[in-house]
């Protein structure tokens, strides 16, 4: 077998071999951007910034008077099209169609125009609830509707059943996903003031836009505490919670920190509202804001006014507590001077009573000496 001697290059080959080793190959879009950045530097005081993306200058090398150009430049790079304006020249220039971009996958998010409004996400519907009340009477109901579902507190997750749900009945929803989060029942009719103070404990305890249904079923309106009503208001309530009479429903759809969407009163009463939104939903709306001032004012004024009545109430015991001082010294003062006049009442009856034994000895005495003087005088019997 015959070996084949190795054969030497030939010009050609060795030139392209140093071209090869000396600059590497240059692609289609790299002669774009040297194209556009020799453009750039040829302008005077624009310089390229060293934190700009390789493939694109910075924003502060554009012109200010084409605003748009940056915005081109990166719908270029995701959707090519024919030909782009020239951020210098102002000129339409075309683009070979050898130098598009092959890979058309990559999308680039083109920022909006200065002082264009972005767009608002979607709120998410609220729920329709009705909520109905009623007296033993009038039908012995506290039930919860959600967009026409009852809410089924009897049986699942809850287990409220029949004879556990005389009073207060408080359903709480997550405001965001509007689902049901917690399900209470508080005998205020028969359990008397620990349910009343559980209430107000468990309502107070409740975050800010928790949203608060409320039924009283049968009676227990009529044993509310001034806690239980404050805690009520907190969470919606108005004025009519107030004065309630036995045999009296009672409904209400609030959220806690806000107004009350729906609340009515009466042996029979129903309600139905859509869900009320937490504060932090409505941003542009501030009347939620200033709604939580006015409560916190008028609670602040309540305050005053019960500290102010606090006050007049111990200035007028601190008086009482005066007039009482000086009416016990004015009896310490009698009594002291009653003390003297017995001592001398009990001296004149001693010497009353030393003076009366005195006569009465010498009667006695002179008694005694006649007596005498008389048996002396008495002649002798013959």
């Amino acid at each position: 077998m015959r070996l084949r001697s190795p054969r030497s290059p030939t010009a050609a080959e060795m030139r392209r071999s140093r071209e090869a080793t000396a600059s590497p190959p240059r692609s289609p879009r790299a002669h774009w951007k040297e194209a556009g950045l020799a453009a750039t530097r040829a302008r005077p005081g624009l310089t390229r910034s060293r934190s700009a993306p390789p493939l694109r200058a910075s924003a502060a090398q554009w012109p200010k008077k084409m605003p748009g150009a940056e915005q081109g430049i990166m719908e270029l790079l995701s959707v090519p099209p024919p030909s782009f304006t020239c951020p210098h020249c102002s000129k339409k220039v075309q683009i070979p169609k050898s130098i598009w971009p092959k890979d058309a996958g990559v999308v680039v998010k083109t920022p909006s125009r200065k002082g264009a409004l972005s767009p608002q996400p979607q709120q998410q519907q609220r729920k329709v609830a009705r909520v109905v009340s009623s007296t033993y009477r009038h039908g012995n109901r506290a039930d919860f509707y959600l967009d026409g579902k009852k809410v089924p507190l009897e049986s699942g997750k809850w287990q409220l059943h029949e004879y556990q749900r005389r009073g207060f009945n408080v359903v709480t929803l997550d405001p965001d996903t509007q689902q049901v989060t917690s399900a209470t029942c508080y005998d205020t009719s028969g359990g008397g003031q620990v349910a009343v103070a559980q209430l107000a404990t468990d309502l107070n305890a409740l975050p800010e836009g928790r949203v608060v249904l409320v039924a009283v079923r049968g009676s227990g309106l009529e044993s509310l505490s001034g806690a239980a009503m404050r805690a009520l208001r907190r969470v919606g309530a108005t004025s009519a919670i107030s004065g309630g009479r036995s045999q009296e429903g009672y409904v209400l759809i609030g959220i806690k920190g806000g107004e009350a969407t729906a609340e009515r009163r009466g042996h029979h009463v129903e309600v139905e509202a859509k869900l009320p939104r937490p504060p932090w939903q409505e941003p542009q709306d501030l009347s939620w804001y200033f709604q939580q001032q006015k409560q916190f004012l008028e609670d602040l004024k309540v305050c005053e006014d019960r500290h102010e009545a606090w006050n007049s109430k111990v200035i007028m015991q601190e008086e009482e507590i005066e007039k009482l001082k000086q009416q016990l010294r004015t009896l310490g003062e009698e009594r002291d001077g009653l003390r003297k006049d017995l001592k001398e009442v009990l001296r004149e009856r001693d010497e009353w009573q030393v003076s009366a034994l005195r006569v009465m000895s010498k009667r006695e005495f002179r008694s005694s000496v006649e007596a005498l003087e008389a048996a002396r005088r008495r002649p002798l019997p013959p």
